[in-house]
């Protein structure tokens, strides 16, 4: 028994004489943060955009290099942290890349400013809960696999953010983007809220998803002459416009169509309006157009395409009169505004 009470005792002094060489060797810095450079006016407002946004941006994927230590031959090892644009959270198979992802970076202080005026645009226009952790903007990237080769515009994971091309882009083009950036985070961030989901889910009947032949007693012809479906007459253009809503009476504009007038468009919407309304849908099946909305997915994609284009006010005067559509906005409107802090 004394024998074990010696062992201890010399351990312990030998644990004490220890105590002074232990040291914490996890560096808890935030290799993130970008510092001040009043001298150089691309850092400088990178930095401002941290300080001001908490997201930091970059122009290479590789934002950090730590010293480390010398190898056996002298030479110095480093850590590198990378941006992974091609990371994926709980295996989001529409995120996941399969080939290379290569770069062109941004080069030249005028291009680099350039893209930090957009990118500070864009983060004044998007709620702090929309808003990714990291931003590297370049001017183009690419996917390789084999012979096939993709382009991205923009690509969005968990908490990074790519985006191309940014100053080469026109405000309309931007605008668009960022719409879709941000329609694209919402559809991510209200899969969260499965309660309000499954509400909005439930307002409709289950049968009337995929319900077939909603147009079948559809006018052949409106009031102008216009071949109804054909030439859009209450079909989705009417709201959604052939990119988008407004860009509609553009496009019939162009045609120089004189019978063309301001009342068409606002006449085709709510005769559009008529026919999905009732059964508590803003769009039929993207699929199918003389269908409905294949499910409750698809619906709620088409409420958040029109939420986002479109004002509260804007939205109630076509949809008012549908009690079950303006039920399903209400929830949606909950979360997007009081939960995501996005501005309708």
């Amino acid at each position: 028994m004394k024998y074990t009470i010696y062992l201890f005792i010399i351990f312990f002094f030998c644990a004490c004489a220890k105590e002074g060489d232990l040291s914490n060797d996890i560096d808890f810095s935030n290799v993130y943060a970008i510092s001040d450079d009043a001298n150089d006016p691309v850092q400088h407002e990178r930095y401002l955009i941290f300080k001001d946004f908490d997201v930091s941006v970059y122009f290479n994927d590789t934002i950090n290099q730590v010293y480390v230590r010398d190898d056996i031959y002298g030479n110095p090892v480093y850590r590198y942290e990378l941006i992974d644009v091609a990371w994926t959270f709980f295996n989001d198979a529409n995120q996941s890349i399969s080939g290379t992802l290569n770069y062109e970076y941004v080069e030249g202080q005028e291009r680099q400013l350039k893209n930090l005026e957009v990118i500070r645009t864009f983060l004044e226009k998007t709620s702090a809960a929309l808003r990714p952790s990291l931003i590297l903007a370049v001017e183009a990237a690419q996917i390789e696999n084999g012979d096939m080769v993709q382009d991205l515009t923009y690509r969005t994971n968990f908490r990074c953010m790519l985006w191309t091309n940014l100053a080469s882009k026109d405000d309309v083009s931007l605008e668009k983007e960022i719409l879709e950036i941000q329609k694209n985070s919402i559809s991510k961030k209200i899969e969260n809220f499965t309660t309000q989901i499954n509400k909005f889910g439930e307002v409709s009947n289950p049968t009337d998803y995929g319900r077939t032949y909603l147009f079948n007693n559809f006018p052949g012809t409106d009031k102008y002459g216009f071949m109804a479906m054909n030439n859009w007459w209450a079909y989705p253009q009417t709201l959604w416009g052939v990119n988008e809503p407004r860009d509609y009476q553009e496009w019939l504009a162009a045609k120089e169509n004189p019978r063309y007038d301001e009342a068409y468009g606002i006449e085709s919407t709510k005769a559009y309006c008529a026919v999905v309304g009732p059964y508590g849908f803003v769009r039929g099946s993207k699929n199918v157009r003389n269908n409905a909305p294949a499910d409750v997915s698809e619906d709620l994609g088409w409420y958040l395409d029109l939420m986002l284009m479109y004002t509260p006010e804007e939205f109630e005067y076509y949809w008012g009169s549908y009690p079950l559509v303006m039920e399903k906005y209400q929830i949606l409107y909950d979360v997007i505004v009081n939960e995501l802090g996005v501005e309708l």
